[in-house]
């Protein structure tokens, strides 16, 4: 077996056999000899320097061939040093005639004064080949380094969301005597990527797709495949023999996408993205009371409310495209793309107390209803099933609930698994109907808070804004309220995953962790279009910002997961 400057190569391997004749009577078979064979091995020993890709470490001082095992120093039997790289040859019994198994280990020591191999592994191989009488047979065995220790790194940790990009990782495989490692390793080198919040980044290992990078080679290729966002901070620790040996925070930072211009003024305008097909934007535009829609980013259109009513608030719709939205002038619409047309229409609620101020919409709790916030009669309403008409039942019915609370204006509301809960900014109280049609309220700890918008997280707590104190506030599950400070007064907010994003009357958009309550401000970058206006929910991991300057207005997106 000869190995060139770091491998162990094409061999020049010899095997000789031996026959035994014998004289016999007439009649009478003479017995067969046994036959037998050796293998000649050589081996090169590179410099530091001499590394390719069929390993040998330059610290190697004996090898194990099969059964047998030789020294390679410069004074062992068979070596020599030539042009600077120690060369040994030994020749080695072949372990049968036939299909034979050539299994080869380097160790970093000599042999002890019996001949058994001492030290750490640092390369390996085998093979199986088919030794022939009387043939020269060639052997040759490719050895992997056996991994000891590694480092990696990865070229950028902090990329901005919003942009896909793969990210080169770069790593370093050592054996003990902490030469690199080139070509094969005899075991993996590991990637593994723990995100607390359940959306890990993937890589990319040799162009395919992976949750976790195998490397089993120096010349794997291995980045970071990152698709712009909806991808929580990760956490990439390095693992090698089953044991952790460095890891590192990948976390992409927000940051705000390309305008599309709108041409009008979208004054505390709000938007909502429906993720079907087409993706259709809907925001709303209470100056010109009219609805706009976009569609792939750059279609945009504008339709008047056939009533004329200034739209105010937007829900989501179990059908698969569309909203529905509250107006000013108390009555209820929708808006939704039917057949690639778009379709919008509202109607009055006739036996709802005049005036009522209807303010949001929840789309259906656990029990099946629709319930809506009347601000200025300090009522609920829900639109209950009765049952089907033909059948001799009501239909949808609208039935009111008065909270019975002084200075009552219910405002943003929620859906529960047993009932709705909503900010109360008249009664400076988070307040909860319940599918009994009871009525419980939570006051809120700072006077003049006045919680006006309300959202869920992924844990099922409430968080709602109290403008009048600049903060805030948290409901859990036992319904205790804590109070975080805010950037300024927040004028509206969207939950998603572990994250608030949050409007203040600054312009900013404050980043909350769920986890804790903390935030980080980003101020957005000067604009033609103006400053922000308003904040939608656009899904995957984005805010809808809305801009205006009195004259136009602009839709962006600000990718903050």
């Amino acid at each position: 077996m000869r190995v060139h400057a770091g491998s162990i190569g094409a061999a020049a391997a010899f095997a000789t056999f031996l026959t035994a004749c014998a004289g016999h009577t007439a009649g009478t078979l003479p017995p067969r000899a046994q036959q037998s064979a050796s293998v000649q091995f050589t081996i090169k020993v590179p410099q530091a320097a001499g590394l390719r890709a069929q390993y040998i470490s330059p610290a190697t001082q004996s090898v194990a061939i099969n059964s047998q095992a030789f020294n390679v120093t410069p004074s062992s039997p068979g070596c020599s040093t030539q042009s600077g790289a120690l060369i040994c040859t030994f020749t080695v019994d072949a372990p049968n005639l036939g299909q034979a198994v050539f299994t080869v280990v380097t160790y970093d020591r000599s042999l002890t004064s019996s001949g058994a191999v001492q030290g750490n592994p640092l390369s390996s191989g085998s093979t199986t080949v088919n030794i022939v009488a009387g043939t020269a047979n060639a052997v040759k065995v490719t050895t992997s380094g056996v991994p000891a220790s590694a480092t990696f790194s990865i070229a950028n940790l902090t990329p901005p969301m919003g942009t896909a990009t793969k990210i080169p990782v770069t790593f370093n495989v050592k054996d003990a005597d902490g030469y690199t490692i080139a070509g094969g390793y005899t075991t993996s080198f590991q990637l593994q990527p723990l995100s607390s919040g359940g959306n890990p980044v993937m890589f990319l290992v040799n162009g395919t797709d992976a949750c976790c990078a195998y490397i089993w080679s120096s010349n794997d290729s291995v980045a970071i495949d990152y698709p712009g966002h909806g991808v929580s901070p990760t956490t990439i620790a390095a693992v090698l023999n089953n044991t952790t040996i460095g890891s590192v925070l990948f976390d992409p930072q927000p940051a705000f996408g390309s305008e599309t211009t709108v041409n009008t003024p979208l004054n505390n305008a709000e938007a909502f993205r429906d993720t079907g097909a087409p993706v259709t934007t809907y925001f709303t535009e209470p100056a010109k009371n009219s609805f706009g829609t976009m569609q792939g980013g750059t279609n945009v259109m504008e339709f008047r409310t056939p009533s004329g009513g200034t739209p105010l608030h937007l829900t989501h719709t179990f059908i698969p495209e569309g909203v529905m939205f509250t107006e000013s002038n108390g009555e209820i619409g929708s808006i939704g793309i039917v057949n690639g047309q778009i379709a919008i229409s509202d109607r009055a609620v006739s036996n709802a107390t005049p005036n009522a101020g209807f303010y949001q919409l929840a789309q259906f709790g656990l029990s099946g209803t629709q319930a809506v916030t009347e601000y200025n009669a300090g009522k609920v309403g829900e639109f209950v099933n009765e049952g089907d008409p033909l059948a001799g039942g009501a239909g949808i019915v609208f039935v009111e609930y008065a909270t019975g609370v002084a200075n009552s204006t219910p405002a943003g509301i929620i859906p529960l698994f047993n009932g709705f809960e909503f900010a109360d900014p008249g009664a400076n109280a988070i307040g909860f109907l319940s599918s009994s049609n009871t009525f419980t309220f939570y006051p809120v700890p700072s006077p003049g808070a006045h919680p006006t918008a309300i959202v869920t997280d992924q844990n099922g707590n409430a968080w709602f804004t109290e403008p009048g104190v600049s903060k805030i506030g948290k409901i859990d599950s036992n319904n205790h309220i804590t109070e975080y400070a805010c950037g300024g007064s927040p004028l509206a907010l969207v939950g998603q995953y572990q994250y608030l994003g949050v409007l203040t009357s600054a312009g900013n958009i404050d980043i909350y962790k769920t986890a804790d309550g903390s935030y980080k401000e980003y101020v957005p970058p000067s604009s033609p279009a103006g400053p922000v206006v308003g904040i939608g929910d656009g899904g995957e991991g984005d805010i809808i910002v809305l801009r205006s300057n009195g004259t136009t207005g602009a839709i962006e997106d600000f990718y903050y997961l």
